[in-house]
């Protein structure tokens, strides 16, 4: 499937209940990283930014105690559009920022090989520019760009895609891959 999926209204009330009291709580825990991705050329660009490892996918471990609600959103977003997935390669919360020294993440997949992928905004970032933008194969044009809003999901396989740093304020992306 390659079609590009993005929905406002997937997340029932339990769901986004968590999210706003316990991941944009003060108790979620996140972790400062230099790098956005792991393969590619654009794995050696600094892009300073903090994360919640949930799937690690360096050895397929769960690393987090909130990996079956993280779980459940991918359940919630597949079943309602009749996708279906077989194996999660990774799943975690990013969280970007003015950092200073990129105005936007590097030009990347994921992964090396073939994969979906699921976005859910769960914060409502001040910065409505912090977009994200998804590209063709070749890199050359852009197929949807996407304004941050809070519960908003996107799908879409394998392909190229980069986001802008927020300007101001912060911006919390749930990023999962599977099969």
């Amino acid at each position: 499937m390659s079609k590009i999926i993005i929905d406002d209204d997937f997340l029932d009330k339990d769901n986004k209940d968590f999210i706003n009291h316990i991941v944009l709580g003060n108790n979620f825990p996140f972790y400062p990283r230099t790098k956005i991705v792991s393969v590619g050329p654009e794995s050696n660009e600094y892009n300073g930014f903090f994360t919640h490892i949930i799937l690690n996918p360096a050895d397929d471990r769960i690393n987090s105690p909130h990996h079956p609600f993280f779980k459940s959103i991918l359940y919630s977003f597949t079943e309602k559009h009749k996708l279906k997935y077989k194996w999660l390669y990774r799943a975690a919360v990013n969280l970007t920022y003015n950092n200073g020294i990129k105005d936007r993440s590097p030009i990347h997949v994921d992964h090396s090989f073939p994969h979906r992928q699921l976005l859910v905004y769960l914060n409502d970032p001040q910065d409505k520019e912090a977009k994200t933008f998804i590209l063709d194969k070749k890199k050359k044009k852009v197929l949807k760009e996407i304004t941050p809003k809070q519960y908003r999901g996107v799908f879409f396989p394998s392909l190229p895609h980069y986001h802008i740093m927020p300007k101001f304020g912060e911006r919390m992306v749930f990023v999962i891959t599977f099969k």
